[in-house]
């Protein structure tokens, strides 16, 4: 800032950013899950999920938002969403992620479905919907 007037968060990248930046990411880009009033959990891109508690970690189930698109047009689906795992989590980009704690359980990510995203963690992590 300067002056008081706002003059930039920095590249507003996904993928490579910096904890200072979530907050301008937060208004170009949307999350699978939002927060409401005293931070309620509720819909976004997924529609609703499931949780389920595997013995060893955890299961969340994603149901996508039918007829979201991209910008450009294309259709928002699982694979979509999966894509952005794997870039985001790939052995070169997972240390960046790490500090936000699910990047470390996270064992994997996979579509059920064209609108169903399935994560799963190798350990009880609570913060996962957070």
């Amino acid at each position: 800032t300067y002056g008081g007037i706002f003059r930039s968060g920095g590249p507003i990248n996904p993928h490579e950013y910096h904890p200072n930046q979530m907050w301008a990411q937060d208004w170009v880009y949307e999350g699978l899950l939002s927060y409401g009033r005293d931070g309620q959990i509720l819909p976004a891109l997924a529609s609703s999920w499931t949780v389920e508690d595997t013995g060893e970690g955890t299961r969340v189930s994603f149901f996508l938002r039918q007829g979201v698109l991209f910008h450009d047009g294309t259709p928002w689906n699982c694979d979509a969403a999966v894509l952005n795992f794997d870039h985001a989590l790939s052995d070169i980009t997972r240390m960046r992620h790490e500090w936000l704690g699910a990047a470390k359980y996270l064992k994997s990510w996979t579509c059920n479905s064209n609108l169903e995203l399935v994560l799963e963690t190798d350990t009880h992590f609570y913060p996962l919907l957070q």
